[in-house]
């Protein structure tokens, strides 16, 4: 079963600058990510399709605020089976709870975060897989179009033995990251998570989905292609009815 889905989506302005895959780096290595990881309104949505493997359904994610019990107020971003109710401020992200584990303290996500270097999970229960963060210097195409400011957040297992074919594919350094890739999230400033894989312990991709539309608007510098543009214009009006 294909899950994982909500790995990191909660999201603009980025702090830093490095360049991947060619592996050059900027001289500052901090990242604001709060620009990625939080995005949109309560009422907002992002539809994300499968391109692997195939057959696999559409799901939309959707931005609502707890209305009862301990947490009313706080924000909620997800569907019926996956979700993660949070809040944040300009330090950073807090979670109260993740599909179904509740954090007492919240999980607190600091909002500065080292690039281009192995960093501990907040996660306690995400002990093995710590965070890599590198900033795309490239633009990134996917369903809903081109996006330019993307942040790439890598998720890696400790317990895959060392590096895989998937740090390859990364052309990450087998001494910067000594642990496998396991999990990876691409975020657009001001939109959110705009693509995301997962990985064997062998570097096999066993899954892939891109953001197909939102109701977040689409920032200037945003290149749509074609029949993109169209279906996403077609969604926008529908739901603005």
């Amino acid at each position: 079963m294909v899950k994982k889905r909500l790995t990191v989506i909660l999201a603009v302005v980025a702090i830093a600058l490095t360049v991947w895959p060619s592996g050059q780096k900027a001289a500052a290595t901090e990242i604001n990510i709060l620009p990625y990881y939080v995005a949109g309104n309560v009422g907002d949505y992002w539809t994300y399709a499968y391109i692997a493997p195939t057959g696999v359904p559409d799901f939309t994610l959707a931005l609502t605020q707890v209305g009862s019990g301990p947490l009313t107020g706080k924000y909620r971003l997800g569907d019926g089976t996956d979700w993660r109710i949070y809040d944040w401020d300009a330090s950073g992200v807090n979670v109260y709870e993740n599909e179904g584990i509740v954090y007492s303290p919240p999980i607190k996500i600091d909002a500065i975060q080292q690039l281009d270097e192995v960093v501990v999970s907040p996660f306690p229960e995400h002990a093995d897989f710590p965070w890599y963060f590198q900033k795309l210097g490239s633009s990134l195409t996917v369903l809903a179009g081109t996006f330019d400011d993307v942040l790439v957040q890598f998720a890696l297992d400790k317990n895959f033995g060392g590096p895989t074919k998937a740090n390859d594919e990364f052309v990450l350094d087998y001494t910067a990251v000594p642990y496998g890739v396991t999990h990876v999230s691409w975020m657009a400033a001001g939109i959110g998570e705009i693509q995301n894989r997962d990985y064997d312990e062998f570097g096999n991709m066993l899954f892939e989905y891109q953001l197909k539309a939102t109701s977040v608007p689409l920032p200037p510098s945003l290149v749509l292609l074609g029949s993109g543009l169209l279906g996403l214009l077609a969604l926008r009006k529908r739901f603005s009815k």
